[in-house]
């Protein structure tokens, strides 16, 4: 009976054996700790203790279990003394051997293939303490019950452990189930000859000896049998001593024999295996090398001397940090320290190509017995394009993210301006206000001027930050880029530090463009005073280069803020420095609104530039190494043929137009303000007082469009606010305009008079105002439309003020 819970370490290093043996001891309920290398197993030993039994292969490489038995018997494992160990071997048999084995520490010795119960009685036997003594079994196949039984008891008498069988049937049951050591087998069988059964038992290395009886008078039968592997053969009658003492002789000639039976084995199984493995090494898609523990290669399969560009007997003694680029060296030689220490790993190196190219490859490693040394398996997989793919997706999420950053940062930017837009009408309006009321050198004259001035530097702000935005007013028109430039050196070299030399490439014939060329102005002014500052006052270069190209997605999906652009004809601004460049970090932010590396300056020239070329429907690409320099690549669509000049001339003729328009009137007609700033409604309410016009106001579109209908007779004009909560100035507008359609409307907001545009739809009685204004600019655009009131002065009508 086995214990619960005991506890049996198995060393072998044939792993199909470790399984039978682990697979039997956990069958019997015992906790079974496994391993193949025998010096892991030492290892474990330190660290746990003796287990209740340890179960060792006898032939094992290097540390074979005599040796095994040596080092547990040693001084060092004193506590080990008692714990019982079996050694087993499907290699080694006889009494020799088992002699031996006990005489170097081991409890017992039980030859491969074992029977089941064999084995358990043994492990039971050492659990409980007890010497196991081996009983070798008989086997015995004849049809004649007589000769049967005599030589049962024959072999019982010498001590055998003895199993009958009447055929052959029974018989090679028998055989594959209780693994006899002698098979005393008839030639003539009922039901198949014994040479038949004989070729069905008998393998090479099998330990069990088979011996041949016959009555037969055949005298070529002994030798075709002992041909097919018979140990022995006796005629009928035989002597009983004789065949026990043939039996013993046998076993241990086979004992000897198996030896050699197995080494030709192995051989062959050996040279099977080389030959698989070259079959494999030479067809595995990938670049294979063996290199030893210095690191040389010792073997190389075709695709990696392809790879390489190199012949076999070329790689081999070359070290593997040659066969790498030079700054990879020091991650190959930890990536393999590694894996020395743990048997396995991965890791990314470059391999240099035969054509002198670096290319990137994904490594598999591991440590293996070859050729009789311990050395490094290494499985390289080209990885350049999935990297490349990889790399590209990064940018490409990067460029995504950026994209969504700017346009984030433009929304907010815009809504930024629009509110700050509508604080400066009330601070620039009641400051210019107080400047009519105040007389000459009153004391605090100076004191609003200052606030008049501050607040005109803010809208100048906010305008840039408008422009940022892409929400900036742009006068398109057709514009020659080259010669822009060419008008303005006489600005740009005065901008640039002294130490610094201005170079133009401006090629000739280069297609127009629809721009601004105010804006145009300041995105060149801008980027070349962004060169100058990257000189940091040395000796350096600013180049501006003008010409066309033809943008492929590629180029486009690149870029700032043009990878929706088609594809197609483009003319290209360039201004390079030879300055000190950009690292990552600052590329990432340099279009970030109020972003500076500089010790003056709001951070909002690259941005408003952003800005310009994205209302111009163009792209922007940076090119920039930390000590290279740096190169700003603007693109602007070009107007390739007629039919898109007059296009945009037929555009900016309707925007003019629109501008331009004008109403006179008698100047009779009350204004009607809408406003959900309270500052503006009073400001505009105040202004219009002190020309001579009544108004009305209301703080959201609805209020309004209530107080219109109630009051339409009465009302001349509306001042109209585009953007307010609920219900927005274009709603309000459709509802005037289905009311009055000839009625003056001036359209005023924080945002520029482009995101007005929609409203206006080309309506010569719609009009725009941004803000901030100064008074004087809505008395202007209120009495061109009304003409003059007819009694100036006059109070605002009471009762009328909804504010």
């Amino acid at each position: 009976m086995i214990p619960p819970g005991t506890r049996v370490v198995v060393v072998n290093d044939d792993p199909s054996q470790l399984r039978l043996i682990a697979g039997l001891l956990e069958r019997w309920g015992l906790e079974v700790q496994a391993y193949t290398q025998p010096e892991r197993a030492i290892r474990k030993f330190r660290e746990n203790g003796p287990a209740d039994l340890l179960v060792v292969d006898l032939h094992m490489p290097g540390l074979d279990g005599w040796k095994f038995c040596r080092i547990i018997r040693s001084e060092d494992f004193h506590a080990f003394r008692e714990m019982p160990i079996l050694v087993v071997s499907a290699t080694f048999s006889g009494v020799e051997v088992e002699d031996v084995t006990v005489e170097l520490g081991a409890n017992a010795f039980l030859p491969l293939p074992f029977a089941k119960d064999v084995f358990r009685r043994y492990v039971e036997d050492l659990l409980a303490g007890r010497k196991p003594h081996y009983v070798p079994t008989a086997l015995v196949v004849d049809d004649d019950p007589g000769v049967r039984r005599s030589v049962g008891k024959i072999f019982e008498g010498a001590g055998y452990r003895v199993h009958l069988a009447p055929d052959g049937q029974e018989g090679s049951a028998l055989y594959r189930r209780i693994r006899p050591d002698v098979v005393i087998l008839d030639y003539h069988l009922p039901d198949l000859t014994g040479e038949t059964l004989l070729e069905t038992i008998k393998r090479p290395g099998d330990p069990a000896v088979v011996l041949v009886i016959t009555g037969d008078s055949d005298p070529h039968l002994a030798a075709t049998l002992l041909r097919k592997g018979a140990d022995g053969y006796v005629r009928k009658p035989f002597d009983a001593d004789y065949l026990v003492d043939l039996a013993s002789r046998a076993r241990r000639e086979r004992s000897l024999l198996r030896v050699e039976e197995l080494l030709e084995l192995r051989t062959q199984e050996l040279r099977a295996s080389e030959e698989r493995y070259r079959t494999l090494f030479g067809a595995i898609p990938e670049s294979i090398l063996i290199a030893d523990r210095e690191g040389h290669v010792v073997q190389a399969n075709q695709v990696a001397e392809e790879t390489l560009a190199a012949k076999g007997e070329e790689l081999v003694g070359r070290r593997l940090r040659e066969l790498v680029r030079g700054n990879r060296i020091p991650s190959l030689v930890k990536a393999l320290g590694q894996v020395w220490k743990t048997g396995e790993g991965e890791f990314e190196t470059q391999l240099i190509s035969g054509k002198g190219e670096s290319r990137d490859f994904q490594v598999s490693a591991r440590t293996l017995d070859f050729q009789g040394s311990r050395s490094v398996l290494l499985i390289a997989r080209d990885v350049t394009e999935r990297n490349a793919m990889e790399e590209e997706k990064k940018k490409l999420q990067a460029q995504v993210q950026q994209a969504q950053k700017l346009e984030s940062l433009g929304v907010m930017a815009g809504g930024i301006a629009h509110d700050f837009n509508n604080l400066l009408v009330g601070i620039l309006g009641n400051a210019s206000l107080t400047l009519m009321d105040l007389e000459p050198g009153h004391p605090a004259q100076e004191f609003v001027q200052q606030i008049e001035t501050a607040s005109k530097r803010a809208a100048e702000l906010t305008a840039q930050i408008l422009t940022y935005a892409g929400n900036s007013k742009v006068n398109f028109q057709e514009l020659v880029l080259q010669e822009l430039v060419e008008e303005m050196t006489q600005l740009v070299e005065p901008a640039v530090s002294k130490k610094a030399g201005v170079r133009y490439d401006l090629l000739p014939d280069t297609p127009p463009i629809s721009a601004d060329p105010a804006q145009i102005r300041q995105v060149v002014m801008n980027l070349i005073m962004n060169a100058s500052d990257a000189l940091e006052g040395d000796s350096g270069t600013v180049e501006i280069r003008v010409g066309s190209l033809t943008a492929g997605r590629e180029l486009l999906r690149r870029s700032y803020v043009g990878e929706d652009l088609p594809e197609g004809r483009y003319v290209s601004l360039e201004v390079s420095d030879t300055g000190c460049g950009m690292d990552s970090a600052t590329l990432s932010r340099i279009f970030d609104p109020f972003f500076t590396t500089k010790f003056t300056g709001r951070g909002l020239g690259l941005a408003s530039t952003l800005g310009i070329v994205r209302s111009h429907r163009g792209a922007v690409l940076v090119d920039s190494q930390r000590g290279r320099g740096t190169t700003f690549r603007l693109l602007f669509p070009a107007l390739e043929d007629h039919e898109d000049r007059s296009e945009s001339g037929a555009t900016r003729r309707s925007s003019r137009s629109v501008s331009s328009a004008r109403a006179r009137g008698d100047g009779k007609g009350s204004v009607l303000i809408v406003d959900d700033e309270s500052a503006v409604r009073n400001l505009a309410k105040q202004t219009l007082k002190r020309v001579g016009f009544t108004s009305l106001s209301a703080g959201d579109g609805q209020e309004g469009l209530t107080l219109f209908r109630k009051s339409r007779a009465e009302i001349g004009a509306v001042l109209l606010d585009l953007t307010m909560p609920g219900m927005d100035g274009q709603e309000v507008l459709r509802e005037i305009r289905a009311l009055s359609p000839e009625l003056p409307v001036i359209l005023s907001s924080g945002f520029s008079r482009d995101q007005a545009l929609p409203a206006l739809q080309g309506d010569p009685r719609t009009h725009f105002l941004q803000k901030p204004y100064a008074p004087p600019d809505l008395q202007e655009l209120m009495t061109s439309l009304l003409g003059p009131p007819p009694e100036p002065g006059r109070e605002e009508t009471k009762g009328r003020s909804i504010a």
